[in-house]
């Protein structure tokens, strides 16, 4: 098995995967149209925690009252 790395968007991963190319770990709903329509095939890994890094970017100087500033604030405060 081989994954695939260096790709700019879910969409040009998905592409290579459905070319043949290797395999690939997505977020779930990023795939439920191709799993649906029979496309791409979704394997369970039994045993696995999978983790991630994300980022949560926003405006300087957003204001501290708004739902994205209330958001980061909720994410800092409860780091999983």
């Amino acid at each position: 098995m081989s994954t695939i790395d260096g790709f700019g968007s879910t969409e040009a991963v998905k592409r290579a995967v459905r070319a043949g190319h290797g395999i690939s770990i997505v977020l779930a709903s990023t795939i439920a149209d191709e799993i649906a329509g029979g496309s791409l095939v979704a394997l369970d890994i039994e045993g696995t925690t999978v983790e991630k890094d994300i980022s949560l970017i926003c405006a300087r100087g957003l204001l501290e009252t708004s739902s994205s500033a209330r958001l980061i604030a909720f994410m800092q405060d409860h780091p999983s």
